[in-house]
């Protein structure tokens, strides 16, 4: 069987005192399973009704689990950038999530640690 699945789920930024990103999604994300090839064709209804419901549980717990909060953003250059010394990194600092019309964006202060 060949399929393809997508998901959509909506939920809330927010940042810890710590300045971690978190991210809290609704309970159920709307799920959508499209099967593409299947070698046979019989138990196609009965895969329908059965592939949406688990996906949409994968989504839920990936969600849940994996994307629930980032550690702060941080980004070690290495040598990429000339005169910056070893083991120095950016970090981004006070972060604020903002909405602005369309867009969610993260905000802070860049510094060097």
């Amino acid at each position: 069987m060949t399929f393809y699945a997508s998901a959509i789920a909506t939920g809330t930024f927010g940042v810890t005192t710590y300045g971690d990103l978190t991210i809290t999604f609704t309970p159920t994300p709307q799920v959508a399973v499209q099967i593409a090839a299947i070698n046979d064709s019989s138990s196609l209804e009965a895969l329908r009704s059965a592939v949406t419901p688990f996906f949409a549980c994968v989504a839920q717990r990936v969600a849940q689990t994996t994307l629930a909060k980032f550690r702060r953003f941080e980004i070690t250059p290495g040598k990429q950038v000339p005169g910056l010394p070893p083991g120095h990194k950016w970090e981004v600092g006070s972060p604020v999530v903002v909405r602005e019309g369309d867009y969610t964006t993260l905000r802070g202060n860049v510094k060097l640690q």
